[in-house]
């Protein structure tokens, strides 16, 4: 089942606002189309209320690559470090083949080891490793580091993985979980679509040590592998196709200033933006709500 996301509601911050008998717009993100029964009673809405039409030069190039996600949205080096070492630490399970059935305490001889949790009908998995232990006489408190592997693919071709830590997690004597386990995501994820014309953006934590996970993104564990995932994210519209504009329809500016995951601001373009949060069990089964900031269709200079 591949994955994919539905606007139950697609509310617009505006007069251009579309009827409650409006079909629902529908994003699949493997095969990646946009439904979008409604738009042409928005544009003649917005053809009514704004008859002088608003146009800009339209982008012949993809506006979503990863070559420009990078250089928009670049990954601080203390996140790519910590990347770095958790792929590193996976490499050495696989190699050491310290693949295990459980985390009971004669599973975990010698750290790091890890668990595979695949799952064959979505194509996705989910692989958990545990180093730096710290033994109590109730417990164990270990580092724990998760690997999920998508379906998508990157620019190499090589399919997407989002890496996942905690330094608390704790598993007693016999190898179950003690309290919550929460895993926050390691820095922001940014995936385009549809050949550039869109990007999901998922919200990560700048350092995983700190154990906050509000209003972000992160992997909840249990004894059984992966319990569920909350999410944070939001979905980002090329500027070649539609453009944000003021409750007034005058154009909002072409830039903005983005907050990273380190916490620092960095000026990107202006796009037409939409946030959403959930929780599911199964990465390929999202369904959330959208709410899109004021926005019309980019026309093209005659």
């Amino acid at each position: 089942m591949y994955p994919y996301i539905v606007l139950l509601c697609l509310l617009i911050w505006s007069p251009f606002a579309f009827s409650s008998t409006d079909p629902v717009a529908t994003i699949a993100i493997d095969s990646v189309y946009v439904i979008e029964n409604a738009t042409h009673k928005a544009l003649d809405l917005l053809d009514k209320q704004f008859p002088t039409a608003i146009s800009q030069e339209l982008v012949t190039a993809p506006e979503f690559t990863y070559e420009r996600i990078r250089s928009e949205y670049p990954v601080n080096g203390k996140i790519l470090e910590d990347r770095q070492r958790v792929a590193a630490m996976f490499a050495d399970i696989q190699t050491q083949g310290r693949w295990v059935d459980s985390f009971s305490n004669e599973d975990i001889q010698t750290l790091p080891v890890g668990i595979k949790y695949n799952n064959e009908e979505s194509g996705t998995g989910f692989e958990l490793g545990l180093m730096h232990a710290k033994v109590n006489t109730q417990y164990i408190e270990f580092t724990a580091f998760a690997r999920l592997t998508l379906q998508q693919t990157d620019d190499t071709g090589k399919r997407i993985q989002l890496f996942f830590g905690a330094n608390n997690v704790k598993i007693s004597h016999k190898g179950g979980i003690v309290g919550d386990a929460n895993l926050v995501l390691m820095g922001d994820v940014n995936i385009p679509y549809d050949n550039g014309a869109w990007m999901l953006s998922f919200r990560g934590g700048f350092d995983y040590r700190t154990g906050v996970t509000h209003n972000l993104t992160y992997a909840s564990i249990d004894c059984d592998g992966l319990k569920e995932i909350g999410v944070q994210g939001a979905v980002q519209f090329s500027r070649d196709k539609l453009l944000p504009v003021k409750p007034t329809g005058e154009l909002e500016p072409e830039t903005r200033q983005y907050q990273g995951a380190d916490g620092k601001s960095i000026t990107i373009p202006n796009r037409v933006t939409g946030y959403f949060g959930m929780v599911v069990s199964d990465w390929n089964d999202m369904i959330a709500e959208i709410s899109l900031s004021p926005f019309v269709l980019t026309k093209s200079k005659d």
